[in-house]
């Protein structure tokens, strides 16, 4: 196909570039067989990159109506909750109607990337240390506190969580560029589930052209972070009634996510972790319909949809966290560089592991000697655990290592951290204090997608206790 020049010009020119409505649609490119092993299916995998957007991000296109659609008169500072995309599209585009200043309240857990971001878009960020189980309703979370400042005579909030404009602009844009770029041959669209604007928006529409187009939701399992979506528990504080839209909803966890983005990123699709999401999701629900028997081989084809909702490089420090050693080429001579992580400097040499399914049945013992360190934060810890396991953040483990040895030198230790990659070197640590000591391998995110045992903290219980 034979693309447009895509030239903007005249005074006008930047404001209509990176306006949403200029006609020039992003990018949907179908999947190659190394990303698509269901050919044999006849299904065609189609990604929509939102990554390439002006802003590069899929919530430019709200950030744009929210402020496009906005009447307040007066007003020249925004204020949001958010430490991502939509607040760094906000910080871009506010000069274009009218507003001097964005804020942000940001998590205290905002990653040093994100925030390198908000600042070089000329975002403030505000530190607000969220509830562990956040809710729209508590006045200590930031979405309050955005409303709040928000009814203030030179503040506007857009509210990205409620703002109905927020779902018009994917009715409007996303929609019907799939709708028009497909030309109508689109049997599924699957999507993650966040302020569920992109897939409420966007589901409305092509339901409206074709209702019997089937849209599938893409949550994160739960205590597995992904930077965007949401977990089902946490999808009960947005306003939008998104599930008259969705057909199905199908879980994903974090490191499923990062491994499919790092797929698409060496194959040249450069997309972020919620991409990898939507990308693991569309081939889980696959893999459900194959083994239910609805999709069989050399059955007519099936065109499925999924959103690449911005680029990898805001987070390109967690690929390293969540992700193995051996899933990146070695670096030869590291030694020599000036910026070695001295840190990092003890290789975590033939650790012992134990697997979740081990552990679980070393708990079920309840022996006195055998203790499980959980070497996360506080308010990690606090919001779930391992149960009879015990906190020793990372640094304190570090620095009390002559009192632990002299504590727990006839003890077995299971040391626990988010990933399994951190506790690898805490147990070296232990190993030269002649601790006994095994890492848990795949850390909490494995054993919250295993389902295992957690105690969480009563805030939550109490939150979802009738919900669920």
């Amino acid at each position: 196909m034979k693309p447009s020049i895509n030239r903007f010009s005249g005074p006008d020119a930047l404001f209509e570039y990176l306006n949403p409505r200029n006609g020039h649609f992003s990018p949907l490119v179908e999947l190659p067989d190394s990303l698509n092993p269901y050919r044999e299916y006849g299904i065609h995998l189609h990604a929509k990159l939102f990554s390439a957007l002006p802003l590069a991000n899929v919530k430019s296109i709200p950030a744009f109506n929210m402020l496009d659609k906005s009447s307040h008169t007066g007003k020249k500072k925004i204020i949001e909750s958010s430490s991502g995309n939509t607040v760094a599209s906000l910080g871009i585009l506010a000069s274009y109607f009218g507003y001097e200043e964005t804020h942000a309240y940001v998590s205290h857990e905002v990653t040093a990337g994100k925030l390198k971001m908000l600042r070089l878009f000329n975002v403030t960020p505000l530190v607000n240390v969220e509830p562990i189980c956040p809710s729209e309703s508590d006045t200590t979370s930031g979405i309050h506190k955005a409303r709040q400042k928000g009814q203030e005579a030179e503040w506007y909030n857009p509210d990205q969580y409620a703002n109905p404009d927020n779902v018009n602009a994917h009715y409007d844009v996303t929609g019907k560029e799939l709708w028009q770029q497909t030309q109508g041959h689109i049997d599924y669209f699957c999507a993650g589930l966040g302020t569920t604007g992109t897939f409420l928006g966007t589901a409305r529409y092509l339901k409206e052209c074709n209702e019997s187009i089937r849209t599938i939701g893409i949550v994160r399992s739960p205590n597995n972070p992904i930077p965007g979506p949401r977990t089902k528990n946490l999808l009960q504080e947005i306003a939008f009634n998104w599930s008259d839209q969705c057909d199905e909803l199908i879980e994903v966890g974090t490191i499923k996510a990062y491994n499919a983005s790092l797929k698409m990123i060496r194959a040249g699709l450069l997309v972020g972790p919620s991409s990898g999401m939507n990308f693991a999701g569309t081939c889980a629900f696959i893999d459900k319909k194959i083994a239910d028997g609805i999709f069989k081989k050399h059955q007519p084809s099936i065109h499925i949809v999924f959103p690449c909702c911005d680029q990898p490089f805001a987070y390109m420090d967690e690929y390293f966290e969540v992700l193995p050693d051996d899933a990146f080429p070695k670096i030869h001579n590291e030694e020599l560089l000036n910026f070695f992580p001295k840190e990092r400097k003890m290789v975590a040499y033939n650790i012992p592991e134990i697997t979740c399914d081990e552990l679980l049945s070393q708990l079920d013992e309840k022996n006195e000697k055998k203790l499980v360190v959980d070497i996360r934060n506080k308010e990690s810890f606090e919001h779930y655990h391992i149960p009879q396991a015990i906190n020793i953040p990372e640094d304190e483990f570090v620095l009390t290592l002559e009192k632990l040895k002299e504590i727990y030198q006839n003890h077995t230790l299971y040391i626990v951290c988010d990933f399994g990659h951190l506790s690898l070197y805490m147990c070296r640590y232990a190993a030269d204090s002649n601790i006994e000591a095994y890492s848990l391998q795949g850390g909490m995110i494995e054993w919250s997608n295993k389902n295992f045992p957690r105690v969480k903290h009563e805030a939550c219980i109490k939150k979802y206790a009738v919900k669920n």
